[in-house]
């Protein structure tokens, strides 16, 4: 039972907190944000609950870090190039 209310719990968390960000910035940056979800968890493990990750894990989180940093920079490119019209 305390298992399902902490599950329960940290997802209206992430839900409320999402939908928050979402309210102050663009849905794509917003969107970027939920690709980390996992990253976080596994750190997070690793770090307070002793779990240790695999080689391929840290690989995975490589991964994952390399693929949003390079989403955001094209994102930040395609903004800069946009025109406004006027």
């Amino acid at each position: 039972v305390l298992l399902l209310a902490f599950g329960l719990l940290t997802i209206a968390v992430a839900h409320f907190l999402f939908f928050d960000a979402l309210s102050r910035i663009d849905a794509s940056r917003a969107s970027i944000a939920t690709a980390v979800e996992p990253v976080v968890a596994a750190v997070l493990a690793t770090v307070l609950l002793s779990q240790g990750l695999s080689p391929l894990g840290w690989a995975g989180i490589a991964l994952v870090a390399l693929g949003v940093a390079g989403v955001g920079l094209t994102a930040r490119r395609s903004e800069a190039v946009i025109p406004v019209a006027e």
